[in-house]
């Protein structure tokens, strides 16, 4: 039986496809225009959930090091000049990453200790994390809801009952 936190993940790509596909119906231009909001545009919200969800696959595989830092910022830069599709197909790529790095574990409630380059050291387990990118990415999905309707723009419902609605 499918893990609580790998039936999370499976809604955490679901959303995520789903909102990319709405940014990519609207006019050119509104991924880079600049607000006064959480982020400057949509385009770095995206590009930041991505980066996020890149990072915890990197700890996932225990690569964490002091690098990470320098390795973030080189990072957000190349992300930033991505185009949307282009980030779509980096969601696609580490989602396969997730899901072959998670199907391989024995065990998601087993707890590790990672150790980051910046935050104190977190002692969890994979289904904690795993939440943690899920619980991260609904979040900024927020975000990115509000910065439309602050563009003049419909957001999308990304809402876990609809997801059910459609997969169930």
């Amino acid at each position: 039986m499918k893990h609580f936190a790998e039936s999370m993940y499976d809604y955490h790509v679901w959303a995520n496809e789903r909102t990319l596909n709405h940014l990519l119906t609207l006019p050119e231009g509104v991924l880079q225009q600049e607000i006064q909001s959480v982020f400057k545009t949509l385009h770095d919200v995206v590009s930041h959930i991505c980066l996020v969800d890149e990072v915890w696959m990197t700890a996932f595989s225990g690569e964490f090091s002091a690098e990470m830092k320098v390795d973030f910022e080189s990072k957000i830069r190349e992300l930033s000049q991505l185009s949307l599709e282009e980030l779509q197909q980096r969601y696609a790529d580490v989602a396969v990453q997730y899901r072959t790095h998670v199907g391989a574990l024995q065990n998601l409630d087993e707890t590790r200790v990672y150790t980051h380059p910046v935050f104190p050291t977190l002692t969890a387990t994979y289904a904690e994390l795993i939440m943690h990118v899920v619980n991260h990415a609904t979040y900024h999905r927020g975000n990115i809801t509000a910065m439309l309707r602050q563009l003049g723009y419909k957001g999308i419902s990304t809402d876990y009952v609809h997801y059910l609605v459609e997969n169930k």
